[in-house]
């Protein structure tokens, strides 16, 4: 019965690369070959197991890698899975082109929805031959980032920290504090600013050249396909960035220097005073991270049966990791592990307001056990839905290439990175990818000039 498994008591074996492989050739032999309706849905539900099967694997080695970096067998298998789901994915290639040219694709389209074909056709133009390799390789990069990040032990007032164990710090009401903690992890990303820059360096060549063997000019017309979106495009989002500069900065302008006033500092905000929303302090959950679950089954439970049931299932099969440990991947994310039907929620409660909002991707459970239900009654594979080897990881905490805040989509590891942000020189968007005032962020001064009673580091 795998509607009771505990997420501790899923097995995980790797499978054969080679006999994957070949099974989606057949598959597309046999879909291409097809002389009838249920020949050709017979391969593709078959090919929708495969695909399922094949992505709980790679899911149960990606969030146990990600749990806890330092484990050295999950390390391995993370390892074969960057190289394995590009190889994958050409593979699959073969059964995609053979979907798009089957002669029963209006019956397929009327039974599981025009949407499949869609999707497939935005795939076929995310992948070639020609560019397995650089994939690979940008996999690995984003592996080496991601373990980066998790390796940080940050020395703060007597303690170690990680990156998200030190934000409550960041936060603090006291300025002293929170302008030390700042400094001190920003003397971890100095320490680290020259693998940071050579991932970020590399990887925006890999892409690149990704994007040109596709034959475009560069990655961004590939980047946005890679995102699997279809209601809108780039130019929909240079709509969107329009409206925030003409209509969400000023606004946020008006916040910020409200902020400024309420906690009797100078405007622009420092990137310290920033932190802080009211002089008392910020809003924080109370309790322990159990705590805030046990609040999340009340309110689960009060929203209505089906979310409290599912809320409860979520808590007795172990599907939420949510402390801040050391060796854990940074940020937070929900994803699927498609042969137990279940969603998996990650996160890193660290005593803030905005760990407490991790637990919030559990909101989004529901609708994906909803996903393998057809709107018009039939049987809906979730990867008919979702396009193939696609799984929908989102990471938040992960900093764009191009955006502030960037998230880590585990369907083709494209992971966006942070650039190591230099202090004095910050970019036009806020580290967590709100727009920033109209007048930007200014980093503290400790001269003189500067009022002490805010943002003067302790004596030592």
């Amino acid at each position: 019965m795998t509607d009771s498994v505990k997420f501790k008591d899923m097995p995980y074996e790797r499978p054969d690369l080679e006999a994957v492989k070949a099974e989606y050739a057949r598959l597309a032999a046999e879909l291409a070959a097809a002389e009838t309706f249920e020949a050709a849905e017979a391969a593709f539900l078959e090919k929708d197991q495969l695909d399922r099967h094949t992505q709980t694997a790679a899911e149960l080695a990606m969030i146990r890698h990600v749990i806890d970096t330092r484990d050295e067998f999950y390390d391995v298998e993370a390892s074969f899975w960057d190289g394995a789901q590009p190889e994958l994915q050409s593979a699959a290639d073969a059964f995609t082109a053979a979907l798009l040219a089957t002669p029963f694709r209006a019956q397929l389209a009327e039974k599981y929805g025009e949407l499949l074909f869609a999707q497939a056709e935005q795939e076929r133009r995310t992948i070639k031959p020609e560019i397995v390799e650089d994939m690979k390789r940008e996999n690995a990069l984003a592996q080496e980032y991601v373990k980066l990040i998790a390796s940080a032990q940050i020395p703060f007032e007597g303690g170690t920290y990680t990156l998200s164990q030190l934000t409550p710090f960041k936060r603090s009401a006291d300025d002293a504090q929170r302008l030390v903690a700042w400094k001190a992890e920003g003397t971890w990303y100095k320490e680290h600013q020259a693998d940071f820059d050579r991932i970020y360096d590399e990887l925006t060549h890999v892409r690149d050249a990704m994007g040109k063997k596709l034959g475009y000019e560069n990655y961004l017309p590939l980047g946005y396909d890679r995102m699997g979106r279809l209601s809108y495009g780039r130019k929909d989002v240079e709509r969107f960035r329009e409206a925030v500069r003409d209509y969400v900065v000023p606004l946020a302008d008006k916040i910020y220097r409200a902020q400024a006033k309420r906690l009797g500092v100078e405007y622009p905000l420092s990137f310290a005073d920033e932190a802080l929303s009211f002089r008392s302090g910020n809003p924080a959950p109370r309790g322990t991270a159990d705590d805030v679950l046990e609040a999340g089954r009340t309110f689960y439970r009060a929203l209505s049966p089906e979310t409290g049931a599912f809320f409860d299932m979520m808590l007795e099969r172990d599907l939420m990791d949510v402390l801040s440990t050391e060796g854990k991947a940074g940020g937070g994310f929900m994803t699927q592990i498609p042969d137990y039907n279940v969603p998996f929620i990650f996160a890193n409660f660290n005593g803030t307001h905005a760990g407490r909002r991790r637990g919030g991707h559990a909101r989004g459970g529901p609708r994906v056990l909803l996903l393998h239900e057809h709107p018009r009654g039939a049987h809906h594979p979730l990867h008919a839905l979702d396009g193939g080897l696609r799984g929908s990881l989102h990471v938040h905490g992960v900093h764009g290439l191009a955006v502030g805040r960037g998230v880590l989509r585990r369907r083709r590891a494209q992971v966006p990175l942070r650039a190591p942000r230099r202090r004095h020189h910050l970019p036009a968007v806020r580290h967590d990818g709100r727009p920033l005032p109209a007048r930007g962020l200014r980093a503290p001064r400790d001269d003189a000039r500067r009022a002490p009673r805010h943002l003067e580091a302790p004596a030592r």
